[in-house]
């Protein structure tokens, strides 16, 4: 095998294996949320999580302080946890925070099939959201 071709392999493999083991956080809209959390619009009295594994919402403004630390903070954890759970970053969309009565920024809320979604406004430090995940999601 030429140098070239190495190089070539190497590059994709490295692309494709970072691609396929880093969970990346999601930023859905409203079409994307009624497809992969909660179709609202077809159960609007009824919430019922749509989502083959526990989720956080992180609704997160884009010119906040706090909400670009939370982001951090959300893209190490995913890195922590990889495929266990799902991230869906929620920004500058009305209904879906209406729906939840986002009022502070960032704001996360846990999602489990079965169980009622938990919330927490405002900066949360990163060994609470540890914390958290492991009592809401894995029951530790």
């Amino acid at each position: 095998m030429n140098l070239s071709k190495f190089v070539i392999l190497s590059f994709f493999s490295v692309v494709f294996v970072s691609g396929v083991l880093a969970q990346d956080i999601e930023r859905v809209d409203e079409a994307a949320f009624l497809e992969r959390v909660w179709n609202f619009k077809e159960f609007p009295h009824v919430f019922a999580y749509e989502g083959r594994r526990p989720a956080i919402l992180f609704f997160a403004k884009d010119d906040s302080g706090e909400s670009k630390a939370m982001h951090q903070i959300m893209e190490e954890v995913c890195r922590r946890h990889d495929g266990k759970f799902d991230v869906f970053k929620i920004e500058n969309e009305v209904a879906i925070n209406e729906l939840f009565g986002i009022k502070k920024y960032p704001t996360l809320i846990f999602l489990k099939k079965k169980k009622d979604p938990q919330s927490f406004e405002g900066f949360v430090h990163e060994s609470k959201i540890e914390s958290l995940i492991q009592n809401l999601f894995f029951g530790k």
